[in-house]
């Protein structure tokens, strides 16, 4: 009886499976699909070849003069955008001061410092100066030679690996891996899965039928080959995540452990002579050496980007003059272009901007070292002694609870409920500390955040990305649009209907419904998960490291709850879900249908859209273009010696808390399906080969440098990679439970039938 109830409630959540879009004819479609992509991609990329041939044959022949938008966007990031800041370690002296204030040391008086050296600074600034050499040197010979495709497929890991960094190599690293992974699924689908799948003896209608699992018997001893066949992928699997997990092991502790960082610090201890004597009287045995205060460096920040900004336009305006003989005349107004004010002389418009923008800063330094913040960076002389304070403050953390409390009720209620002679004019009791962050890893911008600011700030985005996550998940409304578009104002209509019509309809027309309903989906799972990292970057966190894992793991949770997991259960959104629950329609053991073979011809289409739509697609830099047409309508109708400022703003770095997500989603799909349907293997390798490829250029030709500081990412891919296995169990576990309760060849149609 209770089998019966759970075949029941299998049938009626297939049945709400997007209305036969998951239904595939046969190979010929697949076949179609794959024709159409390969077409897009082929002019896609010869559109790029012949953009960028125009673009270094002009460069050869010294013909790129004026700047225009193939230069803006198709060109490759100078050196110096590239490599934005100096890498700081932990034993600099100004380790724990933002780079902004480098140099204007001199000028900060609230701070104490026991002794400074500069030898290890030289040492740093000098061997990373060596490494952008070398990298310009590169980035030249690529652009003066006739073979730059080449160049560009084929980058040599020593090279990432001096100019970009370790954690791009563990990137790349990793997705080797994958590729392995996806290699021997491919082989074993091809010459194991398929094969068995064709005797299963079930001999079904069409050859994509027969090449699935569904053409396998009930009781057929071959399903043991399935299972076998997957423990050992999984095992294989596992051993190399092993392997990779060996190379991004990094200590645990990288500084010396004699720095903490104490935040809400009242106005009365922002004085570091005083708060040296407060620590050292207050706790025996321990001695300060160092006292950093943060500071709200914004300002400084902009004034710095106005000052490089209006180099670049000088120089800019040099080049101008040595090209055509003559100066750059500019009108720096809004539509400067057309405008009937006299010109200036370019060059000295922008030495006088120069000029006002230095005297700003030095006000502006001023101005922002007078007011220090909450926040504080404490050396000790030894790692115990900073030991022994953060022991301290983790065993009197329900004191400062039960003030924060009593600070509370006196503010909202007006009454002192807890009794206190002890005077605390530092703020002792609401001190927050941790151990320090690495220096590159910090987060400037949020740690000046006030916690109770950044608490609020935490509650409400995290609430409005679980409104996005609930209500705007998957396209429920456009697929229903696309479906009245396409059946030519059939209507609304029944799965049924379309298919007794078909002829009527035409082929065409259902295919490209189908193959569209994976593309619309693609391209949510596009914007979607962008739309959640920008709510993220919002999200105050201490660490840069912090703040990527967390967002690394929103996104991913949100892509395979949206790409996967609800279109498996026939939900189309988190909305759904939530009503289904509340009205109690929802079945207890919905487990059991999770993953059904019969929509893995889904995420054939999806898969194919990603290999030949989503990863070409990179190449056109939308970003890039984007931020050109900002600049016309925001810098270029100024002065055109605008391009040098325009081309900073549009600067990006490479973030692997976004790209990890993005292919391991793929990952999952084609692993969690490729059982049922083998011929998914083969396409995720090739979307994982394409991706590599796309990848290595992205890194090392046109993002700037991004550290991930620390091994949390990569050991959340590690994760996610786990997870997908996990899921692959559990296709195949309810697969072969569900066998036995009823056939998963039906089709959506006559389940239609049966409950009319």
């Amino acid at each position: 009886m209770k089998s019966c109830v759970g075949a029941k409630c299998c049938k009626n959540l297939l049945a709400n499976l997007t209305n036969g879009y998951t239904n595939v004819e046969g190979m010929d479609d697949i076949f179609d699909a794959i024709i159409f992509n390969m077409f897009f991609t082929i002019i896609l990329l010869s559109f790029l070849a012949f953009l960028r041939a125009i673009y270094f044959t002009k460069k050869q022949n010294g013909r790129d003069w004026p700047k225009n938008w193939l230069e803006f966007i198709y060109s490759d990031r100078e050196v110096d955008l590239l490599h934005e800041e100096n890498p700081i370690k932990y034993f600099h002296p100004d380790a724990y001061l933002h780079s902004s204030l480098h140099d204007f040391t001199d000028l900060i008086t609230n701070r104490y410092m026991l002794n400074k050296s500069d030898k290890a600074i030289a040492i740093i600034n000098t061997k990373y100066q060596n490494i952008r050499k070398s990298h310009q040197e590169k980035l030249k010979s690529v652009g003066q030679k006739r073979h730059w495709i080449f160049d560009y497929t084929f980058i040599k890991d020593e090279d990432i690996l001096k100019h970009r960094g370790k954690d791009a190599i563990h990137y790349l690293l990793f997705q080797r891996y994958i590729i392995y992974i996806l290699a021997l699924f491919s082989f074993v689908s091809i010459v194991i899965l398929i094969p068995v799948n064709m005797i299963g003896g079930n001999s079904l209608n069409t050859y994509y039928e027969m090449s699935t699992i569904n053409n396998v018997k009930n009781t057929s001893s071959l399903l043991w080959i399935h299972t076998f066949t997957t423990l050992i992928i999984v095992l294989v699997g596992v051993f190399m995540m092993k392997k990779f997990s060996d190379y991004i092991v990094l200590p645990l502790n990288e500084t010396d452990g004699k720095t903490i960082l104490i935040q809400n610090l009242p106005k009365k201890a922002r004085n570091a002579d005083k708060l040296k004597q407060f620590i050292e009287v207050n706790f025996s045995n321990v001695e300060v050496t160092q006292i950093t205060y943060t500071y709200n460096v914004e300002p400084i920040n902009n004034l710095l980007k106005d000052i490089k900004a209006c180099k670049l336009s000088i120089d800019y305006c040099k080049e101008y003059e040595q090209h055509f003989g003559y100066t750059l005349l500019v009108r720096p107004f809004m539509f400067g272009l057309i405008c009937p004010k006299c010109p200036l002389c370019g060059i000295c418009y922008y030495q006088h901007r120069l000029y006002d923008y230095r005297k700003q800063l030095k006000n502006e330094v001023i101005k922002t070292l007078d007011q220090p913040q909450h926040a504080a960076f404490v050396q000790f002389k030894t790692s115990m002694m900073a030991k022994k304070l953060l022991e301290h403050f983790e065993l009197t953390q329900h004191t400062r609870l039960l003030n924060t409390i009593n600070s509370c009720s006196q503010k909202f209620c007006g009454f002192n409920w807890k009794n206190t002679n002890v005077a605390d004019p530092y703020g002792y009791f609401q001190w927050i500390t941790q151990p320090a962050p690495f220096p590159e890893d910090i987060e400037w911008s949020d740690i000046i955040i006030n916690n109770r600011t950044s608490y609020i700030c935490s509650i409400i985005l995290n609430l409005l990305t679980i409104v996005i996550f609930l209500f705007f998940t998957t396209p429920i409304v456009a697929l229903n649009f696309l479906q009245e578009i396409f059946i030519f104002g059939m209507g609304p209509t029944k799965v049924a209907d379309i298919e007794n019509n078909k002829l009527n309809i035409g082929f065409i027309q259902i295919k490209w419904v189908r193959y569209l309903s994976a593309l619309i989906m693609n391209g949510f799972a596009c914007v979607i998960p962008n739309l959640i990292m920008i709510i993220e970057l919002f999200v105050p966190q201490t660490s840069k490291s912090e703040k990527n894992s967390k967002m690394m793991k929103m996104v991913y949770l949100y892509s395979i709850l949206m790409v996967l997991i609800f279109p498996s259960l026939g939900l189309m959104s988190g909305q759904l879900l939530i009503k289904k629950i509340s009205e109690k329609t929802f079945p207890r053991d919905f487990y059991k249908c999770l993953f059904p073979a019969n929509y893995s011809p889904f995420f054939i289409y999806y898969v194919i859209s990603c290999i030949f739509i989503t990863n070409p697609a990179q190449l056109l830099r939308l970003p890039e273009l984007g931020s050109y047409l900002y600049s016309c309508i925001i810098y270029y109708p100024k002065t055109e010696a605008e391009f040098g400022r325009a081309r900073m703003e549009t600067n990006f770095q490479f973030c692997y808390s976004s790209n990890y997500p993005r292919f391991l989603l793929i990952f999952t799909i084609v692993v969690t399906y490729s059982i049922a349907s083998p011929i998914l293997a083969p396409l995720g390798l090739l979307f994982m080969l394409s991706k590599h490829l796309l990848d290595r250029y992205h890194i090392y030709y046109l993002y700037s440098t991004t550290q991930v500081i620390n091994a949390n990412i990569h050991q959340n891919a590690i994760l996610f990679v786990l997870i997908s296995f996990f899921f692959t169990f559990l296709q195949l576990t309810t697969y072969t439970n569900t066998r036995n309760e009823f056939s998963l060849t039906f089709k959506p149609s006559n389940i239609y039938q049966q409950n009319q």
